[in-house]
């Protein structure tokens, strides 16, 4: 075992191998002067027991031995694991050059003559030692040098461009041969070279050396065994003071696995596109398959309200419509998650209503919640600007999953809707809005916070659950949220309830339409009592109230509003309007109507009263009370205004200043009837609905049942407007579009297997795609065949209506 000596941690060992005993103490004297450690061997047997045992730094070691002689010892210790790098002095009388030879043949490092300068020899051994630690050392780097270019497959060589060729092992083992075999079976490095790739290497060999240009290249090499690897090859060339090129050395890279990891790679890549398509296909044909149906279940539902039903009939159409309503919804939503998952989802920006629009939503959302008891609330802080610009139908679709799963997870209670202004950077137009949504219902476990908004999970996965779902609404709702600029959390806690709440990036309008504007004169001399026990209700008419400039006050229950009311009159500032709400812990607002209608000192107070959507009043029974009239939750800020309007005492409106309504182009009675559509679907129940709704709109209606019907219908018919399913039999929908088109463009149909006898006289005909498909492309698709517009099924009959109008003036 070497050591560096200059930089040992503990005292070199030397080990003295003599049998004369004055040498021993005399070289153990000499040497621990200069802090070495000594230990002593009297004979050649000896020496190789304690080399063995104690791994000395170096060993002096006289050749005349009793029992064994130095030169066999000195080949033993050669032999041994770790003695082959050990330094060994042999020491002799003999100065004979035999003996030196002989020592050097057995392996020693160096030789000594007798007599000893014990001086001379303790630099010597100090000597040895420092080589033999400089050496340990490069022969350790050459070992990591070895290991980390077996690791990489990585190999140097350096070529005299003489034909002569030297490598490192690792070269030697990429092309699975030894040294020897290697040297002998490749002079020439073109030899390493595959056939077919050996012209490649040439010109790059020629160009670094006739051009200078650098040497890298990716190249197959033949092994002996026929086999095939792939490198890449890296090298430079040295040139001599005239220029010419005397050496190139490089490296040589075993990259075989790489490569197959990459063509691996591609190979997935295109697997995973190809199954990615053929799942694109199929949520393509089950949209149809499902949506052509359901066209028609909702049409015709549509259709069955619109004759006289008992209440029983009514229920169960009803049910109906709702039950295909649920199943459109998970439909969507399923097309939704592959769009966003295929990087097809568009935002569809455009100006718009917040306030109205949330506010509608949330008239629809009050039905569902209210018919489970539910109490449902809005309150949208005044400082968000009204008129923004954004993508309605999405927030309303992220509002619409997070409400619905409150009420669907709340038993009783309420559902609080907020909205509030989270950032405003105050540079252009760009705001921020936070809306949340806080119930009274189960509360989520901490455990499963952080798989909610994840795919197609639920809370309870059980068999036996209590809720249904998809599991979708949350995981559509985080990656909408985030491609509009936003993001999404909860706070919750089991038991207590929970808090979605979501961020949206909007703008605010550049060119603000005139809105409703009240002048802050308007209700100035009023003065309103709000009487509600729950807060969020009576905060939400305040925020109406604030930007009107009233004078209002606040009562939780029936007493305290009568003595706010009783203490406001004797102070001579009576209340002008007391807005009770119908259902109140204690006091109900009837009673508390009748009480103040009772006091004469309270009697002239005008009375508003506020119910829940689902709470019945009797309105003649109100009207004796004395309720001038009634507002229903979640309340508008409009309908508030107009309430207090008509309780001021005046009918007057025009103080509401209103945007100017844009011409309305109606389709009059007369250009209905001249309207002729050609509606073109292969399912016969989609057909006879849609001529059902056409015919009752008054508009001149024929049907197809493919593309080949509709060329032969437009034969002898010119129609205004033609509805064209995609996907029909024996010809579709797009190949139908393009012969039409042909058809328009040429009037002596050259370009056309088809032709019309009055072709000459075709104008374009507009033609709207009706497809079940709403994936991927189909917009666009339907459009490059030349048709003017898209809808997906199941249609309705406003959108219907809207799309002839559209086409048709």
């Amino acid at each position: 075992m070497t050591k560096d000596f200059d930089n040992q941690r503990s005292i070199p060992l030397v080990l003295i191998v003599d049998d004369d005993m004055a040498i021993r103490m005399l070289a153990r004297e000499s040497l621990e002067q200069v802090d070495l450690k000594v230990e002593e061997a009297k004979d050649g047997i000896q020496a190789l027991i304690k080399f063995e045992r104690l791994q000395p730094d170096i060993v002096l070691l006289d050749i005349n031995l009793p029992k064994m002689n130095g030169f066999g010892v000195c080949e033993t210790i050669r032999n041994m694991p770790n003695g082959s790098q050990t330094p060994i002095l042999m020491v002799t009388g003999a100065d004979d050059v035999d003996s030196i030879n002989q020592a050097y043949d057995a392996g020693a490092t160096d030789f000594a003559v007798k007599p000893l300068n014990w001086l001379i020899l303790q630099h010597r051994v100090r000597y040895m030692l420092r080589a033999s630690g400089a050496l340990s050392q490069l022969r350790s780097s050459q070992i990591r040098l070895a290991k980390a270019q077996q690791i990489a497959h990585l190999g140097n060589w350096d070529w005299d461009l003489k034909k002569n060729l030297n490598c490192s092992d690792e070269v030697c083992n990429i092309y699975g041969l030894d040294k020897i075999e290697f040297d002998n079976m490749y002079e020439d490095p073109l030899n390493w070279v595959h056939p077919l790739d050996k012209d490649a290497v040439k010109d790059a060999v020629d160009n670094a050396i006739i051009k200078s240009q650098p040497f890298s290249i990716d190249n197959r090499i033949l092994l002996a065994d026929g086999s095939i690897k792939m490198v890449h090859q890296e090298a430079e060339v040295t040139f001599d003071e005239k220029g010419k090129a005397v050496w190139m050395a490089g490296t040589i890279q075993d990259i075989t696995q790489r490569k197959q990891a990459e063509e691996e790679l591609v190979q997935a890549k295109e697997q995973a596109e190809t199954a990615n398509e053929a799942k694109n296909n199929f949520l393509a044909n089950i949209s149809h398959e499902i949506r052509t149906p359901m066209n028609a279940i909702i049409g015709m539902t549509g259709l069955l309200f619109d004759t006289q039903l008992n209440d029983r009939q009514y229920e169960y159409a009803d049910i109906v419509r709702i039950s295909a309503d649920s199943l459109l919804s998970v439909v969507n939503g399923i097309l939704d998650f592959s769009k966003i998952e295929t990087e097809d989802f568009n935002l569809k920006i455009k100006d718009f209503n917040l306030r109205t629009t949330i506010e509608n939503m949330t008239d629809i959302l009050a039905v569902t919640a209210h018919a489970k008891g539910l109490e449902l609330s809005c309150l949208i802080y005044n400082d968000i600007p009204t008129h923004v610009t954004g993508d309605p139908e999405r927030l309303c679709q992220i509002l619409n999953y997070i409400v619905s799963n409150a009420i669907k997870f709340t038993k009783k209670g309420e559902i609080k809707i907020r909205l509030k202004l989270h950032q405003d950077n105050n540079i252009g137009n760009n705001l921020v809005v936070r809306f949340s949504v806080s119930d009274t219902g189960i509360g989520i476990p901490k455990d499963k916070k952080k798989g909610l908004f994840k795919s197609f999970t639920q809370i309870d996965t059980s068999s036996t659950r209590k809720y249904g779902g998809t599991g979708l609404g949350l995981a559509l709702s985080k990656k909408i949220t985030e491609i509009m600029g936003g993001q999404i959390g909860v706070e919750s806690e089991l038991g207590k309830g929970s808090e979605f709440w979501f961020t949206i990036a909007l703008q605010k309008q550049l060119e603000t339409a005139e809105s409703e504007t009240i002048s802050p004169n308007d209700f100035q001399h009023m003065r309103i009592l709000i009487v509600d026990d729950n807060q969020i209700n009576r905060r939400i008419l305040t925020e109406f109230l604030n930007v009107w400039n009233c004078h209002f006050d606040e009562a939780e229950n029936g007493q305290q509003a009568i003595e706010k009311l009783s203490s406001a009159a004797k102070g001579e500032k009576p209340f002008t309007i007391a807005i009770l709400s119908l259902k109140m812990k204690g006091m109900k607002g009837e009673t508390l109507g009748k009480k103040i209608k009772a006091n004469p000192d309270l009697n002239k107070t005008i009375l508003v009263l506020i119910r829940s959507i689902g709470q019945h009043i009797d309105v003649e029974q109100i009207k004796g009370i004395g309720f001038s009239s009634y507002l229903t939750k979640p309340i508008k800020q409009s309908q508030l205004y107009n309430c207090l309007t008509m309780g001021d005492g005046t009918q007057e409106q025009s103080r509401i200043k209103r945007p100017k309504e844009k011409k309305n182009h109606r389709l009059t009675e007369q250009r209905k009837y001249g309207t002729r559509i050609l509606l073109a679907d292969d399912n016969a129940i989609n057909r006879k609905l849609g001529l059902i709704l056409l015919k009752k709109h008054g508009f001149q209606a024929d049907a197809a049942e493919n593309g080949l019907e509709v060329l032969k219908a437009l034969e002898t018919v010119s129609y205004d407007l033609i509805f064209m399913d995609i996907q029909m039999p024996e010809m579709d929908g797009i190949k139908a579009t393009v012969e039409i088109r042909k058809i328009e463009k040429n009037v002596n149909c050259e370009s056309s297997d088809f032709c019309f006898k009055h072709c000459v006289h075709l104008p374009r005909i507009p033609i709207i795609a009706l497809t079940a498909h709403a994936m991927k492309g189909d917009q666009e698709h339907c459009l490059e065949s030349g048709m003017d517009d898209y809808t997906s099924k199941p249609i309705k009959p406003k959108k219907l209506l809207e799309l002839i109008q559209k086409w048709t003036i």
